[in-house]
């Protein structure tokens, strides 16, 4: 645990992990561009999640008034995402995230973001903007010469449920401990 001012803090998120169900698209297409030559470091499937809103260093004594917000503006039904596209961030030269996305979310989706954003502003770490739901991938070190990637299969999934999760950072990646599993009806 970390601390801020004499006050401990943990590294959160808002997300949802994929269920292991849901991860076999995702895993397959790392596979493929482990086999067209990208290297770097590669998002444990384990780990696979869309995040909402990253919060970072987070007061301990903060968390029961996160999850009570959180709960104030959860979506009570399931939402669909069509994962549609693949893109990088960074510049396009060099490319630091591959990730997969969806170009058009369901506008429930888009919403519960939004209102995300809204009540758990005072902690949000990361600046506002246009969201775009994603799921990483990569973490890119190195970039094929044909820097072309493999084809992606368009694909729908629902979130079932909303995750408060707890990121801890390793020399082997992030470890995630959800604090809090909002299970969203079907």
């Amino acid at each position: 645990m970390r601390s801020v001012a004499g006050n401990p803090t943990v590294r959160l998120f808002v997300g949802s992990l994929l269920a292991s169900a849901d991860r076999q698209p995702f895993v397959e297409y790392q596979a493929a561009l482990r086999h067209a030559g990208w290297q770097g470091a590669f998002v444990r499937p384990e780990t696979l999640h869309l995040t909402y809103a990253f919060l970072g260093d987070t007061p301990v004594s903060a968390i029961s008034e996160v999850i009570q917000r959180i709960e104030a503006v959860l979506p009570r039904q399931s939402l669909p995402v069509l994962w549609d596209v693949t893109g990088t961030f960074g510049p396009r030269a060099r490319p630091r995230v591959l990730w997969a996305g969806s170009r058009r979310p369901a506008l429930g989706l888009i919403e519960w973001a939004r209102r995300i954003g809204d009540v758990l502003g005072p902690w949000i770490a990361t600046s506002p903007g246009a969201w775009t739901p994603h799921v990483t991938l990569l973490r890119i070190k190195h970039v094929p010469d044909s820097s072309m990637r493999p084809v992606w299969h368009p694909f729908t999934t629902r979130v079932t449920a909303i995750q408060l999760i707890e990121s801890r950072l390793t020399p082997d990646g992030p470890v995630y401990r959800v604090l809090t599993d909002f299970s969203l009806n079907d």
